[in-house]
């Protein structure tokens, strides 16, 4: 969409327009670049859950991984408790745990779009810019790796870190 943005405004403009336009045409295509970019790179391999399972006699985690396309059944990927790493360190006591989820429980209740449609706007509006900064900042995402497998695969924290997760952690590298 911003090459095509790019494309009107610099090679096929209707009429002669501004430098300022031009310019401020550029920059706005180059961040829609960029937003696009890293929306389909940050949102790559995420992590849908974790289980531990006793396979073969033997304890094995294993990670379902939502796809890009919808609707496609997720991919399971089998690991050693030792090769899998917690690449960033995960603190959240259980009582922050508790005062997230009284907070969120609190933001969840949707206002109906027929009844308040100025107040549902802002409350979807505000879900969007909130989701668009943790994708950015990696704000509540846990980075796990993988031995043997290319590139991190993010999960999200947010409020559902359980304490055995923690202990797990701790018994694993790189926590």
């Amino acid at each position: 969409m911003s090459g095509y943005n790019a494309h009107i405004t610099f090679q096929d403009p209707l009429g002669p327009l501004p430098t300022w336009v031009k310019a401020s045409s550029a920059v706005v295509s180059l961040i829609a670049s960029f937003i696009g970019t890293m929306l389909i790179l940050k949102t790559g391999r995420l992590v849908k859950s974790v289980h531990t399972v006793r396979s073969n006699n033997q304890t094995v985690v294993r990670i379902f991984v939502r796809r890009m396309i919808p609707f496609m059944k997720p991919i399971q990927i089998d690991a050693k408790p030792l090769e899998v790493s917690i690449t960033n360190q995960v603190v959240m006591s259980p009582e922050a745990v508790r005062a997230r989820n009284v907070q969120q429980k609190s933001l969840q209740t949707r206002p109906s779009w027929f009844k308040s449609p100025l107040k549902a706007t802002s409350n979807l509006s505000w879900r969007i810019f909130k989701t668009a900064r943790q994708i950015a900042t990696e704000e509540d995402i846990i980075t796990l790796k993988l031995d043997g497998k290319r590139g991190l695969y993010r999960m999200d924290g947010n409020g559902t870190v359980s304490r055995e997760l923690g202990i797990f952690a701790g018994g694993a590298r790189g926590y």
